[in-house]
């Protein structure tokens, strides 16, 4: 009866665990940093990082960048990336930042250049990557 009872909480940890470590998130939470000077630091990684500033309104917290993501192989497509990044103030020295990717799929027929809209990608590696990029230029800065 023990090892039943044992090996029923084992799977319910792992089940509650591997769900909790599956659920993406497009936000991240900066703290002890008020919002202009996380939008200076966006600017700074943003230029470290060959990410394309095509909009910043300090006022609205508001930050559009454009990434061109190329493929590693030979047949693999590149994405011209936009990423919109939200920074909202629930309390003094606390912000979140939220991000939104849209994707256009790159491809070339008769030395034209076009680009497909994927639309708006779904949570996934995507904003992992991105958040985590960012998360550790914030670390750094501290």
């Amino acid at each position: 009866m023990k090892a039943l009872r044992l090996i029923f909480l084992m799977s319910f940890y792992c089940l509650f665990t591997c769900y909790a470590f599956s659920q993406d998130s497009k936000s991240l939470v900066i703290s002890n940093m008020n919002s202009n000077e996380i939008l200076d630091n966006l600017k700074r990684f943003s230029l470290e990082n060959d990410y394309f500033i095509q909009n910043m309104d300090k006022e609205n917290g508001f930050v559009q960048l454009y990434y061109l993501s190329k493929g590693k192989g030979l047949f693999t497509s590149e994405y011209r990336l936009t990423i919109n990044i939200f920074v909202v103030s629930p309390a003094e020295n606390e912000n979140i930042l939220t991000l939104q990717i849209k994707a256009d799929e790159m491809y070339t027929k008769d030395f034209m250049t076009y680009y497909k809209d994927l639309g708006i990608l779904p949570e996934g590696k995507s904003y992992t990557d991105l958040l985590g990029l960012i998360k550790q230029f914030f670390d750094r800065l501290n």
